[in-house]
């Protein structure tokens, strides 16, 4: 049986070693997208389970990657709740965020 890609980023953030409850507060917020916003919870699982892939065949630690894609979409209130013994993370994301808003604002050029 194939699991789903909100199964496979539940196994996979159960299995990992991480510091400061990390694996619990992300599945807190998973369980936070399940019951408010589960279109959303399927996007960022199947993004989060692709970024380990693709790390994984560079050869670098996917968990930055992976916890990123899962708080992509988080707002505001929901990183400061469940990112809050987090910084890394929380630096990660705002770097993220100010790169894709430089890239809206001055879009590669397609000539």
């Amino acid at each position: 049986m194939i699991e789903s890609p909100i199964d496979q980023a539940r196994r996979i953030n159960r299995t990992w070693i991480v510091h400061g409850n990390l694996s619990a507060d992300t599945e807190r917020y998973l369980a936070l997208l399940e019951s408010r916003r589960p279109e959303l919870l399927r996007e960022v699982c199947e993004r989060a389970v692709a970024s380990t892939r693709i790390a994984s065949k560079e050869q670098r630690d996917p968990k930055p990657d992976f916890y990123a894609e899962i708080f992509r979409h988080a707002t505001q209130e929901e990183r400061a709740e469940y990112l809050n013994n987090h910084p890394w993370t929380q630096k990660l994301l705002a770097r993220l965020w100010t790169n894709e808003l430089a890239v809206a604002r001055n879009p590669p050029d397609k000539s």
